[in-house]
């Protein structure tokens, strides 16, 4: 702070000091707050006329309001909410050996290959992309799906992944 102004304070008023006389003309138009500066309101959406009382009525009617006020949801959320999703068929295929057979694992896939089976199993057995009541089997399915490909991984020899990387890098 400079003799008690803020710093800020101190350039505008330096400013205003210095300020050219072809600027302290009375002929420029006073701002007016409240009004957008050039921007015109064309754009924005009026409220509609209505004619009667009916036609009132069906702008500002909620046809759920009724409904939610006395606690009730409408029939349609009934009966979704109650009916449960259906469990995915590959949900329902938990053993190791199911799990192996949907990966596609084969012994000449290297660790990019691998990398990007994981991914895309993962992509439809993940636990959080499934219903809540199915979270269980996508979780096995994924714990199994991981340990099959790192099993895989750890059996790729050091010289294979090395080359694998670079020629990775290269691409």
């Amino acid at each position: 702070m400079l003799f008690g102004k803020s710093l800020f304070q101190s350039v505008v008023d330096r400013l205003s000091a210095e300020r050219p006389p072809e600027f302290e003309t009375e002929d420029i138009a006073p701002r007016r707050r409240g009004r957008g500066s050039g921007v015109s309101a064309s754009f924005l959406a009026t409220a509609p006329q209505v004619e009667d009382e009916a036609e009132e009525h069906l702008l500002h009617h909620n046809p759920y309001q009724d409904a939610i006020v006395a606690g009730e949801r409408p029939a349609a959320a009934v009966e979704i909410a109650d009916t449960p999703p259906p469990m995915p068929p590959h949900l329902r295929r938990i053993t190791e050996k199911e799990v192996r057979e949907d990966l596609g694992i084969s012994p000449g896939d290297d660790a990019a290959r691998l990398t990007v089976l994981r991914r895309e199993f993962a992509r439809l057995n993940h636990p959080d992309r499934v219903p809540t009541r199915y979270r269980t089997q996508a979780t096995v399915r994924m714990m199994l799906a991981n340990a099959l490909i790192d099993d895989a991984l750890r059996q790729i020899p050091p010289s294979a992944a090395v080359y694998s990387a670079a020629r990775r890098r290269q691409s």
